[in-house]
This record gives structure tokens, sequence and C-alpha cells, in this order.
């Protein structure tokens, strides 16, 4: 009976840690759609060598 309670107690405490790491989830990634900036992408423009040709 002792072990059973002790793996009751230990499901219990995965399940609530799951809970509160995925609301912590959630608001990470309400937070970022918020900050959303933008993107400058530099482009070396090596390209092919046959082009240089």
């Amino acid at each position: 009976m002792k072990k059973y309670a002790v793996e009751l107690i230990m499901a219990s405490l995965l399940l609530i840690s799951f809970f509160f790491l995925a609301r912590q989830a959630a608001e990470v990634s309400g937070d970022m759609k918020i900050q959303e900036r933008e993107v400058i992408a530099i482009d070396p423009g090596h390209g092919d060598m046959k082009m240089r040709r």
C-alpha cells in the first residue's frame, strides 16, 4: 500500500509540473508573437564559380 501511495504522489506531481510548464510555454510563445521583429538577411552573393568566367 505504501508503494501505491508513493507512485500516486509522484504521478500527481508530474502532472502538476506539466500543467505549469505548459502554461509558462504558452505565455512565452504569446510574448514572442507580440515582439515579432523585422529580419534583415544579408546574402554574400558568391554564387556558382561558372558564373564568374
